[in-house]
């Protein structure tokens, strides 16, 4: 018997993110207490997106995506020599 292929909504359009200053602008946000060179503490990647919130515009903000964000932190944890856990 013959199944009918599933429909995948994917994006139509590709989104421009630039990297680099995400990746910048990720590590502002871990490093908020003003030592850009050590993380302090724990924190939650909800919180850590959120705070993205407040560097980008709406329009800029929807092209950047939580896998784009996730995928940048996972660079930075290699980078810096973070510990991820979950």
């Amino acid at each position: 018997k013959k199944t009918k292929p599933l429909y995948v909504n994917y994006a139509r359009t590709a989104k421009r993110v630039d990297v680099k200053k995400l990746k910048d602008n990720l590590w502002k946000v871990l490093t908020t207490d003003g030592n850009e060179e050590k993380v302090e503490g724990i924190q939650k990647f909800t919180d850590i997106v959120n705070g993205l919130k407040t560097m980008y515009s709406p329009k800029i903000l929807k092209d950047i995506s939580v896998p784009f964000c996730f995928i940048c932190l996972l660079h930075l944890a290699n980078e810096k020599n973070l510990s991820i856990s979950g």
